[in-house]
């Protein structure tokens, strides 16, 4: 995807700040880092546009229905692997394509955090398919039960 429209040398110099900032917190800050992705929701819709903020990342091609591909996306740098790091990232972001959402959203500041969805459970066939515990491996209620009784008993003989 190409950016929407013609960057001003402003704009220019905060896409390279916003680059300066990230590898200053992938470096010097990563708990800033960790705090925020707690706050962060949300996945990566491949628009693009964080590998063409400052200049066109060398890693960065399409596939042939027009999303973004990294080359080195096993191994890609911090710096890529981090973003958006904070509100300020989608904020840059949205100066090269304001019209198409980033798929990264931040829960604000102050407000509980919520878990993101867990994975859907697995189907009754997915679990019927499941190889079963041996029996003298599958924990015990009555042994729990046992060593609760054992508990309670050593407890009375010791009064």
């Amino acid at each position: 995807m190409k950016p929407e429209r013609v960057l001003t040398f402003r704009d220019q110099i905060i896409l390279f700040w916003g680059k300066v900032r990230r590898f200053y917190y992938h470096t010097c800050r990563p708990d800033y880092i960790a705090r925020n992705h707690l706050r962060r929701r949300g996945e990566c819709t491949r628009c693009g546009i964080c590998c063409l903020m400052g200049s066109t990342c060398l890693h960065y091609s399409e596939d042939g229905d027009g999303q973004a591909l990294c080359l080195r996306h096993p191994v890609r740098p911090r710096n890529c692997r981090i973003f958006p790091v904070d509100e300020a990232d989608l904020r840059d972001r949205d100066i090269l394509a304001p019209d198409t959402p980033c798929g990264y959203s931040f829960i604000p500041i102050g407000e509980p955090l919520t878990p993101e969805p867990a994975a859907p459970e697995p189907a009754a066939a997915e679990l019927a398919a499941a190889e079963p515990v041996a029996p003298e491996l599958a924990p015990s209620a009555s042994a729990s039960f046992e060593s609760e009784a054992t508990e309670s008993e050593k407890l009375a003989v010791s009064d």
